[in-house]
Protein backbone atom coordinates (compact mmCIF):
# COMPACT_ATOMS: atom_id res chain seq x y z
CA UNK A 1 0.00 0.00 0.00
CA UNK A 2 3.14 2.63 0.90
CA UNK A 3 4.52 2.23 -2.96
CA UNK A 4 1.43 2.25 -4.20
CA UNK A 5 0.68 5.97 -2.34
CA UNK A 6 4.02 6.96 -3.00
CA UNK A 7 3.64 6.08 -6.97
CA UNK A 8 0.83 8.15 -7.21
CA UNK A 9 2.24 10.86 -4.89
CA UNK A 10 5.21 10.98 -7.23
CA UNK A 11 3.46 10.73 -10.68
CA UNK A 12 0.27 12.55 -10.45
CA UNK A 13 1.13 14.49 -7.52
CA UNK A 14 0.09 15.30 -3.81
CA UNK A 15 -3.73 16.88 -5.35
CA UNK A 16 -4.06 13.14 -6.87
CA UNK A 17 -4.61 11.76 -3.03
CA UNK A 18 -7.63 14.15 -2.47
CA UNK A 19 -9.44 13.27 -6.16
CA UNK A 20 -13.00 12.63 -5.56
CA UNK A 21 -12.98 14.25 -2.42
CA UNK A 22 -14.80 17.40 -3.51
CA UNK A 23 -17.94 15.40 -4.79
CA UNK A 24 -18.22 13.44 -1.95
CA UNK A 25 -18.44 15.66 0.63
CA UNK A 26 -21.14 17.66 -1.51
CA UNK A 27 -22.88 14.77 -1.79
CA UNK A 28 -22.59 13.93 2.41
CA UNK A 29 -22.79 16.89 3.98
CA UNK A 30 -26.42 17.94 2.89
CA UNK A 31 -27.44 14.04 3.20
CA UNK A 32 -26.02 13.70 7.05
CA UNK A 33 -27.16 17.42 7.92
CA UNK A 34 -30.53 16.62 6.98
CA UNK A 35 -30.23 13.76 9.05
CA UNK A 36 -29.01 15.16 12.18
CA UNK A 37 -32.06 17.71 12.01
CA UNK A 38 -34.73 15.16 11.45
CA UNK A 39 -33.41 13.27 14.62
CA UNK A 40 -33.06 16.69 16.68
CA UNK A 41 -36.66 17.88 15.31
CA UNK A 42 -38.20 14.93 16.00
CA UNK A 43 -36.92 13.79 19.28
CA UNK A 44 -38.43 17.34 20.20
CA UNK A 45 -41.93 16.54 18.42
CA UNK A 46 -42.30 13.07 19.17
CA UNK A 47 -41.46 14.23 23.44
CA UNK A 48 -43.95 17.36 23.28
CA UNK A 49 -46.60 15.32 21.41
CA UNK A 50 -46.59 11.83 22.86
CA UNK A 51 -44.73 11.83 25.97
CA UNK A 52 -45.44 15.12 27.89
CA UNK A 53 -42.02 16.57 26.92
CA UNK A 54 -39.93 13.44 28.56
CA UNK A 55 -37.08 12.15 26.73
CA UNK A 56 -36.59 8.81 27.32
CA UNK A 57 -35.46 5.92 25.17
CA UNK A 58 -38.58 5.27 23.03
CA UNK A 59 -38.62 8.68 21.75
CA UNK A 60 -34.78 8.19 21.29
CA UNK A 61 -35.45 5.07 18.98
CA UNK A 62 -38.55 6.74 17.03
CA UNK A 63 -36.73 9.79 16.21
CA UNK A 64 -33.93 7.92 14.73
CA UNK A 65 -36.32 5.21 12.91
CA UNK A 66 -38.01 8.46 11.57
CA UNK A 67 -34.65 9.83 10.95
CA UNK A 68 -33.46 6.96 8.84
CA UNK A 69 -35.68 6.38 6.96
CA UNK A 70 -34.96 8.06 3.46
CA UNK A 71 -31.83 4.58 4.06
CA UNK A 72 -34.57 2.10 3.53
CA UNK A 73 -35.41 3.35 0.48
CA UNK A 74 -32.43 4.00 -0.73
CA UNK A 75 -31.18 0.20 0.10
CA UNK A 76 -34.82 -0.78 -1.92
CA UNK A 77 -34.40 1.58 -4.81
CA UNK A 78 -30.31 0.93 -5.28
CA UNK A 79 -29.48 -2.44 -3.99
CA UNK A 80 -32.76 -4.43 -5.21
CA UNK A 81 -34.91 -2.34 -7.54
CA UNK A 82 -31.99 -1.30 -9.79
CA UNK A 83 -29.96 -3.98 -10.22
CA UNK A 84 -32.92 -6.37 -11.00
CA UNK A 85 -34.24 -4.22 -13.61
CA UNK A 86 -30.37 -4.00 -15.63
CA UNK A 87 -30.69 -7.64 -15.64
CA UNK A 88 -28.37 -8.34 -12.93
CA UNK A 89 -28.09 -11.48 -11.18
CA UNK A 90 -25.93 -10.52 -8.22
CA UNK A 91 -26.84 -11.73 -4.68
CA UNK A 92 -28.14 -9.73 -1.80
Amino acid sequence: MTTLSSDLYKFEGGSALFKGLGPTLVGVIPARSINFFTYGNGKLFIADKFNGGVENSAVHLSAAVVAGAPYVHFYVEHLILIPSSQGSSRPL
